[in-house]
């Protein structure tokens, strides 16, 4: 079972939200992410696809939507960085990384800390 953390800056007052950094989502018919809730993710799937959903069809439908920042303008969002254009949905800037990536590097904000990822002791 995965482990929830926190994500934050050792200096200043930047988190994120608490979890794993992103979460698994499926397109519906309407083309509307809908969240896959762990760890029934499968489940939720096939409910949105059907029962019968060819392999294909799940990798075409599904992805991940990681927990963002943008550089520019320091704007946190959701979006499936490894499907979608990084893209600022308030600058448009594409100075944007999941926050992942940004664990153990410089705090964007202010400089002076370390985005660190935190045990929390909850599974999940």
């Amino acid at each position: 079972m995965p482990v929830i953390c926190n994500y934050r800056c050792t200096h200043c007052e930047l988190s994120f939200p608490q979890g794993w950094g992103s979460y698994m989502y499926v397109k519906n018919s309407r083309g509307e992410k809908v969240v896959c809730p762990h760890p029934a993710e499968m489940g939720a799937v096939y409910e949105v696809l059907g029962k019968d959903a060819t392999d294909e069809l799940i990798r075409e439908m599904t992805g991940h939507n990681s927990d963002c920042l943008c550089l520019s303008c320091l704007s946190q969002f959701e979006m499936d960085v490894d499907k979608e254009p990084r893209s600022c949905p308030g600058c448009h800037s594409n100075q944007v990384r999941a926050v992942l990536e940004l664990v153990g590097g410089v705090c964007p904000k202010c400089k002076g800390g370390t985005i660190v990822e935190e045990d929390t002791g909850i599974q999940c």
